[in-house]
């Protein structure tokens, strides 16, 4: 899971600060392992809020949401540590599984639809609670379950028991639409609305997050006009030279060969 990963990408990062530390004491610029770093914080940030700092010598102090240590602080690493808010995927999932979330939240309402089906079948299948109940129902701190407890033996069909008779199964069938069937509809409808809620928040954060990547780019990339336009200036300047030598050596070869000697 996304929490395995933490451990992979600090442990590699604190190597590259010794690493990077290393060239950077003998003067030497590891760009290479430099892309390296910024690729596996970018990685990092994707799992939880990450903030970094430059402690010298080519070497990062990383933190991690709101762990209460540095995961990475130059090639010390510090993990496992307890996250609360960490943002990112950790946090999503943290406060998915959390007690009393969203999770949580869901099981209730869909215990409320569970439990309101086999009350309601039982009480028409079971009048007065003397005989076999056609569900059976356990509730659940997580999840309830629901069984069918009346078999072909013991299955009503009717209160009078004549031959034919099915008042019981009609009655039952006349629960369609009834108060099961609400709070299931609106079980789905709040699922669907907390759905589309978070496609609306992913679609307006990749807007920000593109436009913050536009800048990064616009600060750190290659601009492909730019390097052509100095390709240009450094030809002609290079042509330039070039003319200016040609235009010397002329000179001198005139200065050499073609001025007659004085006095001879």
């Amino acid at each position: 899971g996304p929490g395995g990963d933490v451990p992979a990408i600090a442990n590699e990062i604190a190597q590259l600060n010794a690493a990077i530390k290393q060239f950077t004491a003998n003067g030497d610029a590891p760009n290479d392992l430099m892309d390296r770093r910024d690729m596996l914080l970018d990685k990092l940030s994707n799992l939880a809020q990450v903030s970094v700092t430059n402690l010298g010598g080519g070497t990062i102090r990383v933190d991690l949401g709101d762990a209460a240590a540095p995961l990475v602080n130059d090639s010390t690493v510090t993990w496992p540590q307890t996250l609360t808010a960490p943002g990112g995927k950790l946090g999503a999932l943290i406060d998915i599984a959390k007690t009393g979330g969203v999770i949580d939240s869901y099981r209730a309402d869909l215990n409320k639809v569970v439990k309101t089906i086999a009350d309601t079948v039982n009480a028409l299948h079971n009048p007065g609670g003397t005989g076999t109940n056609f569900f059976n129902y356990t509730a659940g701190a997580e999840a309830g379950s629901l069984t069918v407890n009346a078999t072909t033996a013991t299955v009503k069909t009717s209160t009078s028991g004549a031959a034919g008779a099915n008042d019981v199964a009609l009655a039952i069938s006349g629960l369609r639409g009834g108060t099961g069937d609400k709070l299931y509809t609106s079980f789905v409808t709040r699922i669907g609305g907390d759905l589309k809620n978070a496609q609306r928040g992913e679609a307006n954060a990749n807007v920000l997050l593109n436009s913050i990547q536009d800048r990064r780019q616009s600060t750190s990339g290659v601009s492909m006009d730019e390097e052509m336009t100095n390709i240009v200036r450094f030809q002609r300047g290079y042509q330039a030279s070039a003319r200016t030598m040609s235009t010397f050596d002329q000179m001198l070869d005139t200065l050499i060969n073609r001025t007659g000697v004085v006095g001879l």
